[in-house]
């Protein structure tokens, strides 16, 4: 289910599709609006348009335009909507180049022109089956940004992607302002700064005319800006038990920013990075949530926990990736987490992430990745995510299970059973034994290696504590084999001449044994690491802290294995991939019988 082809699409045609958008209307039935065009992202012919489906997801017999069609513009893209019961409507609002404007002032030369002009809606009292004749400009306040755009603010560059919130009786949406237009690879040096829009009476006022609009934060001139460097932009707003709002946007300095507020967002907090509920134990280390300049997808969902949709990655070169078969690379695959509501130290609200897993990814190695999508669920309960790759739109059906299991992975104490198919345990001496299966990455098969590890005063020495090699014919050739190793520097494995690695290790403090996970994703054709319960992301140190699997890897048919280490180890061995969660679980469980002495003693 997790392969993007499995979905079931609801695009028929040729073109170009992005940034679906979810609704489960009161009768039942479901209403997606999206962008579409005729040829490519930002050409002229984009509109904004609304599919409706009456068997969940199955079939999307119902194409509406929520505005009219025209191959030359002007354009109008990245449609959200929002529900208000109340007045039994639906809006969809979206940008519009209501001039049509295709070229800077004084120049003749065509211009990306899908995020110029100004923020609008209609409206729809059927469920989406019509829209009204009249479209409705929302007002935004101009502020310093828009002065430094090519029209100096007479002309507006800006867009939203994140779905509208209500809290409060208010809604809330992400709206970002573009300091200028560029090119691709000038990304990186275009300021680009998050705002908030909002109404107070968008869910109860019949006359569009009479909406209150808010340009937030009020008082300030600059917006929502980044950690570090120049580009804020996108994301989702969350509203929060207590009221407060927190707002997850992307950047350029490779991870998620977060700003908070508690005062329904006149103000917002400086911004910081999400956060993981389980942390390396070393001092004066937090390990924070990666994203590139991609788009991520935060949602709350039933009993009032989230989901975070993002590419567990830090490659920020946009401008070598945009419009590259590389651009699937970091936009693929999918990871997914679950948030909790956590209660910092100054009293304020915050959400704290469990250790992600892949949740979609694209088996082909070309195309845009995957991107833009909708989280969200069905009356029942069921989960859904709605996707693109810019060219094909599909829907999937999340398993609750999987789901689930992220908000218990603190609390979880369960060894899983799943595809165990060998465990091993030396005590200071070699243990030899029959190599188990590795898997074969071209026919997509997967394992999981896991080691429970005696640490020695403390911490574990430099050590090749399994070495797996072919059988021995002649005896005079170079064997290929597969070994795992342990240094300062991390948990490595060799497959025949190709290098994996953890990040470094963190001694999990007044712990008598190491937990270390290597799990081999076939069908994904990734590779990771757990040490300690906590999935290697690269840290600091490497963009990524997983790797893809070479579909020309060769894994070498071994045969025999060697467990040796000068203290008490044990090796399971799985035939599939475990889930992030399952390995957090073994972790909390704690290590097997075999390998636990009495409290208090210690290996010298």
């Amino acid at each position: 289910w997790r392969n993007i082809e499995n979905g079931r699409p609801f695009i028929d045609r040729i073109g170009y599709y992005d940034q679906p958008g979810g609704e489960i209307i009161p009768d039942g039935s479901w209403l997606c609006v999206i962008t579409e065009g005729d040829t490519e992202e930002g050409g002229n012919d984009e509109r904004v348009i609304a599919l409706r489906s009456n068997d969940k997801g199955k079939t999307w017999p119902e194409r509406v335009d929520i505005e009219p069609r025209n191959r030359f513009g002007p354009p109008s893209a990245w449609v959200v909507s929002v529900q208000a019961p109340k007045t039994k409507r639906i809006y969809a609002i979206y940008t519009y180049n209501e001039h049509n404007i295709t070229t800077v002032p004084n120049s003749t030369v065509h211009i990306r022109n899908d995020m110029i002009g100004v923020q609008t809606f209609r409206y729809s009292e059927d469920g989406g089956k019509t829209w009204s004749a009249k479209r409705y400009d929302i007002p935004i306040d101009e502020k310093a940004i828009d002065r430094t755009n090519n029209w100096h603010g007479a002309v507006r560059l800006g867009w939203t992607v994140g779905k509208p919130i209500v809290s409060g009786g208010a809604v809330f949406m992400q709206y970002t302002k573009r300091g200028n237009v560029y090119k691709d690879h000038a990304r990186g040096y275009i300021p680009m700064l998050n705002f908030v829009l909002a109404s107070d009476n968008l869910l109860s006022e019949v006359d569009p005319e009479r909406i209150r609009w808010q340009t937030l934060p009020a008082e300030s001139s600059l917006g929502i800006s980044p950690v570090e460097g120049l580009l804020a932009e996108e994301g989702d707003l969350l509203a929060l038990s207590d009221g407060s709002l927190y707002f997850a946007f992307r950047t350029f300095d490779g991870y998620i920013n977060v700003v908070t507020s508690d005062d329904n967002g006149q103000t917002f907090s400086t911004p910081t990075y999400a956060v993981y509920s389980r942390q390396p134990l070393q001092e004066h280390h937090v390990a924070f949530l990666k994203n590139p300049n991609g788009p991520i997808t935060p949602r709350r969902v039933a009993d009032g926990k989230y989901l975070i949709l993002f590419y567990n990655n830090g490659d920020n070169n946009y401008w070598l990736h945009h419009n590259t078969s590389l651009a699937n690379k970091w936009r693929n695959p999918y990871w997914i987490s679950g948030g909790t509501e956590s209660k910092l130290s100054n009293g304020h609200m915050t959400i704290l992430w469990s250790q992600p897993e892949i949740v979609l990814y694209d088996p082909k190695s070309a195309g845009h990745g995957i991107g833009y999508p909708d989280v969200f669920q069905d009356e029942d309960g069921s989960y859904y995510i709605a996707e693109t790759n810019k060219e094909t739109g599909r829907v999937h059906t999340i398993p609750r299970e999987f789901i689930e299991t992220l908000w218990k992975q603190d609390s979880t104490k369960v060894v899983s059973k799943r595809g165990l198919t060998g465990s091993y345990t030396a005590k200071a001496a070699s243990k030899f034994f029959d190599a188990p299966r590795f898997p074969s990455v071209q026919e997509h098969a997967s394992a999981t290696v896991e080691f429970w590890v005696e640490y020695i005063k403390g911490t574990i020495p430099d050590h090749t504590p399994l070495s797996c090699t072919e059988s021995c014919t002649a005896c005079n050739e170079d064997l290929k084999s597969i070994a795992v190793n342990f240094n300062s520097t991390g948990v490595w494995i060799r497959i025949d001449e190709t290098y994996f690695h953890s990040d470094p290790v963190v001694y999990d403090k007044g712990q008598a044994f190491g937990h270390f996970v290597i799990v081999i994703d076939g069908a994904a054709g990734v590779l990771t690491f757990l040490n300690n319960g906590i999935l290697s992301d690269g840290l600091r140190l490497r963009k990524y802290g997983w790797y893809f699997l070479d579909p020309l890897l060769a894994v070498p048919p071994v045969t025999s294995c060697i467990l040796d280490y000068d203290s008490q180890i044990t090796m399971n061995f799985y035939s599939v991939a475990l889930t992030t969660s399952e390995v957090v679980g073994n972790y909390n469980a704690g290590p097997p019988s075999a390998c636990r002495r009495s409290p208090g003693t210690e290996v010298h």
